[in-house]
């Protein structure tokens, strides 16, 4: 009873944002109206783990496909300086919101830091409880933020591509691949089935946002070896769309709102701050790489992999850069600003 009635709300989130043409409807409509119902603690059935490990690896999929070599190329071409520049904004523009909230707030640094650095929810929450950080302050600052950019950027990157009269439908390029034939099943096998090893190979070695990023390598290194592409259903994405805004709703928890009621001011500055400071660096970026600032906009929102991408299928920008610059980001999080924070604290 309890899924039933988290399915139907999920349905009924996504339609009524679609009808009021909400970007990004399947994601959005579903995290609202779920965080609502557990805020009114209605009874909501989280999904279960191995149907979140099937949304990334449908995802690492999507993303898979769209890669062929004429592609490749032209991430090889020029990509050194916006790179570094993104790795150094990243670095760099982290400190601003931790600075904010060090002079609004009372909270020890380590929740300070954890809580104000761009990367996952669950993963800044784990590494933070190491630290005796409190988890619940974290978690809600990257949800703020989370929030904060996933209603706000594709606003903003819809009215950029209002303006910049562009279509909206995912930007293709098979210059060096053919689609494979519906009966060409060795080939469509082949190459689903090199994502789906590489994918849950990077899954269990821990990898963050493994399940995408191994997925749509192991895809792409196929389609490109094969010279050949498959085409997925588009409904496959619009499920996987589906479930991360339901698992994202789920994380509302009646006590929510009186957290945020008390981190509102602080919280909302912050969140702000980082919208802010990812559109300043999608200008940059964009007069670097020449692209649509709709594209450059989705390439530093500070959100998940995941997330973004599906903004991205939905508003018809290239999902190949748009998951090149937030691994990008990832690594830089993961690798370099947690390894200093670690340092740091000890």
């Amino acid at each position: 009873m309890h899924l039933l009635i988290t399915l139907l709300l999920t349905i009924i989130g996504w339609q009524i944002m679609r009808i009021l043409r909400v970007p990004a409807a399947p994601l959005l409509g579903p995290m609202l109206f779920i965080g609502a119902a557990e805020i009114m603690g209605l009874p909501i059935s989280p999904l279960p783990n191995t149907v979140l490990l099937a949304v990334q690896l449908t995802l690492g999929l999507f993303v898979g496909v769209r890669i062929d070599r004429e592609k490749i190329e032209f991430l090889k071409q020029g990509m050194l300086i916006p790179s570094l520049l993104v790795v150094g904004w990243t670095i760099v523009f982290t400190l601003a919101p931790i600075l904010l909230l060090t002079y609004t707030t009372n909270f020890d640094l380590a929740t300070i830091l954890f809580g104000a650095t761009p990367g996952g929810m669950a993963e800044m929450s784990i590494i933070a409880l190491n630290y005796n950080a409190d988890i619940a302050v974290v978690s809600l600052l990257q949800f703020m933020r989370l929030v904060m950019v996933l209603i706000l950027v594709p606003l903003i990157a819809a009215k950029v591509i209002k303006v910049e009269d562009k279509k909206v439908g995912a930007i293709e390029s098979a210059a060096d691949s053919e689609v494979v034939e519906k009966q060409d099943l060795r080939a469509s096998l082949q190459i689903i089935g090199s994502g789906l090893l590489i994918g849950g190979l990077s899954i269990y070695l821990g990898f963050p946002a493994g399940g995408i990023i191994g997925t749509s390598i192991g895809v792409g290194a196929a389609s490109i070896y094969l010279g050949k592409r498959v085409e997925l259903p588009g409904y496959f994405l619009k499920i996987a769309q589906l479930g991360i805004g339901l698992t994202i709703g789920t994380q509302f928890r009646p006590d929510t709102v009186t957290a945020f009621l008390s981190l509102m001011i602080p919280g909302m500055l912050f969140s702000i701050l980082v919208v802010l400071g990812s559109v300043i660096l999608a200008i940059i970026l964009g007069q670097l790489t020449k692209w649509d600032l709709s594209t450059t906009l989705l390439c530093t929102a500070p959100a998940g992999v995941s997330q973004m991408i599906m903004v991205a299928s939905d508003l018809g920008v290239d999902m190949v850069k748009v998951t090149y610059f937030h691994v990008l980001r990832l690594m830089t999080i993961y690798l370099i600003i947690s390894q200093i924070y670690q340092w740091y604290l000890h």
